[in-house]
């Protein structure tokens, strides 16, 4: 990790990728989480997840997790961590009463933050 880096610097390559899809059955996606798992190896792990109501705001709130993370990951300026222009990254969200995400959900990418 650079000790100074940019937001630039910074950009993941993860994106949303569905572990739970719904049909007329629910179908758990295995290959998938045991990839997002594969990277994570033998650390610890932390899982954050949101539920509730549709058209409720939590796929901006995860983006809004992922800034975060990013920022601790990468070890920015920790009053600086949000930046709007990127705040459609990470999960899927728009306006409207049409839902934009169904089933369950996981970021594609672990971030790895030092808590020593």
């Amino acid at each position: 990790m650079n000790s100074n880096p940019t937001w630039h610097q910074c950009s993941k390559t993860g994106r949303a990728v569905s572990i739970v899809e719904v049909h007329k059955s629910l179908t758990l996606n295995t290959d998938v989480i045991e990839e997002i798992l594969d990277k994570v190896g033998n650390r610890p792990l932390c899982i954050i997840s949101i539920n509730g109501k549709y058209r409720e705001g939590k796929s901006l709130m995860l983006n809004f997790f992922l800034q975060h993370l990013r920022a601790q990951e990468y070890n920015l300026d920790n009053t600086n961590w949000f930046q709007p222009t990127k705040l459609g990254t990470g999960f899927n969200w728009r306006g409207g009463s049409t839902p934009d995400t169904t089933g369950i959900c996981m970021y594609s990418e672990p971030f790895f933050i030092d808590l020593d």
